[in-house]
């Protein structure tokens, strides 16, 4: 019998970038227990970890850790995701207290070294909730870097009071030259927190996804450090499109966003505006940039 797990150890942490950490992640939950990187493991290894993880993931430095730790006594159990029946592979096979492998194939390659190794699977992604009821869909996007968590708080709250499902979702895209690690969800956690959990992270989407989402949504909802600029093209695409903008105006805002007649102030709002209301705003924000094109724009150029 297992006598228990203290944590999960994968080479990679982050769940929206690495399968297997996403599984790890779940997994961990199911346990009770917290998810350590193997280079945080490697440092100061602990008795009980389940090691779940594909070898070919690790780089040079990292396998030579995990060459070092397979001739140690430290007490570990393994899950493998992949086995090619290398040297390391099969000596960690040896060594582990249990042996768990991802697949019935695996278990037949792994047997030979390991009569008790138990195949085991990957379960899929769970359904979620389905917010297509939600009475208030509300879409934040643009750069992951530019999505400021300022004026989510007063929104929600003013969500709460309204007594309608809703609904946030968002989708950010990587900046050139910023990294695709666990900062560019750091955001969706801080909004999170504010909306009492109902909020979609959808990742990066491409535009026309974004169009179709804009057309379905109540609102889009987008913040600025100072105020919202005729350049922040999340905003002029939500108009254009006739959604509703829920932003942030100061004193070099375009004249032509007004609070409750092409746009809607987060600062000066007190209840959250009804159907009738939304799309008044919404029809008229399209009407205030439908000069605004690329061909008026090349024509401003070429003066």
């Amino acid at each position: 019998m297992n006598p228990g797990i203290t944590l999960v150890v994968g080479m990679h942490t982050n769940p929206f970038t690495c399968g297997i950490a996403r599984f790890n992640a779940r997994l961990a939950e199911q346990f009770g227990v917290s998810v350590r990187s193997w280079g945080d493991f490697a440092i100061t290894p602990v008795d009980g970890a389940l090691l779940s993880i594909k070898t070919s993931e690790f780089d040079g430095t990292a396998t030579e850790q995990l060459e070092e730790f397979a001739r140690g006594d430290v007490a570990f159990d393994l899950f493998l995701h992949a086995y090619e029946a290398s040297p390391l592979e099969q000596t960690l096979v040896r060594r582990a207290r249990s042996v768990y492998v991802g697949s019935g194939e695996m278990a037949r390659l792994v047997r030979s070294d390991r009569p008790d190794a138990v195949a085991c699977f990957a379960p899929g992604m769970e359904p979620s909730g389905d917010a297509e009821d939600a009475e208030i869909r509300l879409l934040t996007f643009g750069m992951a870097h530019k999505i400021s968590s300022t004026g989510y708080g007063k929104l929600a709250d003013l969500l709460r009071r309204d007594g309608r499902s809703s609904v946030l979702e968002i989708s950010s895209a990587l900046h050139e030259g910023t990294k695709f690690d666990s900062e560019f969800f750091a955001v969706a956690d801080e909004i999170r927190s504010a909306f009492d959990g109902s909020v979609r992270f959808l990742g990066f989407l491409a535009d026309e996804e974004v169009s179709q989402r804009l057309q379905r949504a109540s609102a889009m909802v987008a913040f600025f450090p100072r105020g919202v600029r005729e350049n922040n093209t999340s905003v002029m695409g939500a108009l254009a499109h006739g959604c509703p903008v829920i932003t942030n105006l100061d004193g070099d805002s375009p004249r032509w966003l007004q609070h409750e007649v092409t746009c809607l102030d987060i600062t000066l709002l007190t209840s959250f505006p009804h159907p009738e209301q939304l799309s008044a705003i919404g029809r008229a924000g399209r009407d205030a940039i439908r000069g605004f094109t690329y061909e008026s724009l090349a024509r401003l150029l070429r003066q």
